[in-house]
């Protein structure tokens, strides 16, 4: 049976909410290995059909700031030694430029770019609610 109207197929990767315990670091390569391995086995098949227009593998991603799995989402990606942890540092870089200028936000007492890797919670500091967010928002916008 073929569908009369646009649609997107559901990958289900990794898992179909992406909330709680074990969400995906959408930086790791076995994130994108399992999305794209999941989408070549189920779009593929597809690849002809004119109403395909894309495909979503999550029901409810936590990429909304107001959404409740958001900063457990973003706090699970920045454990240390993982892929988005690496992200998050590059963002930081960017946005704060020196070490000192993202010290003084966040009053964490670390001498080096690599050192906000060591912590076990590196976005937690003195910082503002509200820049903490807009951080956050900014880093949930990189992928």
């Amino acid at each position: 049976m073929r569908a009369d109207f646009p649609f997107t197929p559901f990958l289900g990767v990794p898992k179909e909410y992406m909330a709680g315990e074990g969400m995906g670091d959408v930086w790791s390569e076995e994130f994108i290995a399992a999305v794209d391995a999941r989408c070549r086995e189920l779009v593929a098949p597809l690849r002809d059909n004119k109403q395909l227009i894309g495909y979503h593998f999550s029901h409810n991603p936590p990429w909304n700031s107001r959404a409740i799995s958001f900063e457990m989402w973003i706090r699970q990606c920045t454990r240390p030694g993982s892929p988005g942890l690496k992200q998050w540092v590059k963002l930081m870089q960017r946005i704060y430029g020196t070490i000192d200028r993202w010290r003084e936000v966040y009053g964490v007492p670390i001498d080096d770019w690599s050192d906000i890797e060591k912590p076990q919670n590196p976005l937690n500091g003195y910082v503002s609610a509200g820049k903490q967010l807009q951080d956050m928002d900014a880093f949930m916008r990189l992928n």
